[in-house]
């Protein structure tokens, strides 16, 4: 096969063969592409990505109000420390979703 037809990634079953895994492995895998490829997964992966973007924005209005001083400091740093915690798990659920992909 030339090497613009080629596939870059190789299929389920060549990488099986190839890397003997086991069929607990490849059954996961399976599903889990099964999963992305539907339309749930579609969505899932439209929300985490929109919560992301919203947090990103949650963040630049909070610090504007507390550099305004509109809320307290303390207050503000607080819910800072929170959203960023949020943004982190939204954060690391994407990259999770890009690995199993």
């Amino acid at each position: 096969m030339s090497d613009e037809r080629r596939p870059l990634l190789p299929s389920d079953r060549l990488h099986q063969i190839q890397h003997a895994t086991s069929p607990t492995i490849a059954r996961a895998r399976r599903e889990t592409k099964h999963y992305l490829t539907s339309k749930l997964g579609h969505y899932s992966v439209l929300v985490l990505v929109s919560l992301d973007i919203s947090a990103i924005f949650a963040d630049l209005i909070l610090q504007i109000v507390t550099c305004e001083g509109r809320i307290p400091a303390e207050d503000g740093a607080q819910a800072l420390e929170a959203l960023g915690i949020v943004s982190l798990v939204f954060g690391k659920s994407q990259y999770a979703h890009l690995l199993l992909a």
